[in-house]
């Protein structure tokens, strides 16, 4: 494998564009994924090839930054809550950066597909409901809160951090079962492979 870092950076982004990824990142349309976290995860994938990391060791190191994130951010101080936005910030880019490893490397499989998708949702839950336990803790000690409407009952942001993790949890159990629907319609009836997506 080439070591020198312009050829990896070239390496991790030729990787991506001649994948379907890109396409599939396309249809979402997310414009902060396309425009901001993917183009960020292939300045940062040369450093992980050079270590020689696995992408699923990727996978694992990412779900340490976000559990750690989620730790910050529940803690309920200012400083804390800049340390949780930065390793948040760093947990979602790594979140790219081992598809980038896994592409590069030909090793994309299910287990990767499968182990990345537990931690993200794992990772995602806790962040909302360690904002949640953050706002709260801000709220009980901090002389004016974020969210003066709020002020007078705390417990609140508790209640929101909760129903924004049952709803994330929720929406990502409906996008799980539409697209297992999807693989079994198209395993029966192959001739409708891509209409079902509409």
């Amino acid at each position: 494998m080439p070591t020198s870092y312009a050829t990896l950076l070239e390496h991790a982004r030729s990787s991506y564009f001649n994948n379907a990824k890109r396409n599939i990142e396309l249809k979402e349309g997310n414009l902060c994924i396309l425009y901001v976290i993917r183009p960020l995860s292939f300045y940062v994938t040369p450093f992980f090839l050079w270590l020689k990391l696995s992408a699923n060791q990727v996978t694992w190191l990412s779900f340490g930054l976000g559990v750690l994130a989620s730790l910050a951010l529940s803690a309920g101080t200012p400083a804390f809550l800049q340390l949780g936005t930065w390793l948040f910030l760093l947990f979602y880019i790594g979140d790219y950066v081992d598809g980038n490893i896994a592409r590069v490397h030909g090793t994309t499989n299910y287990y990767g597909k499968f182990l990345d998708s537990v931690i993200d949702c794992l990772v995602y839950s806790l962040f909302w409901l360690s904002l949640g336990m953050g706002v709260y803790r801000h709220a009980l000690t901090a002389e004016t809160s974020f969210f003066p409407f709020f002020s007078n009952e705390p417990s609140l942001f508790l209640l929101v951090g909760s129903v924004a993790t049952t709803a994330y949890l929720g929406a990502r159990f409906v996008k799980t079962r539409y697209a297992q629907l999807l693989a079994n319609v198209e395993s029966i009836h192959p001739e409708k492979a891509g209409e079902t997506g509409k």
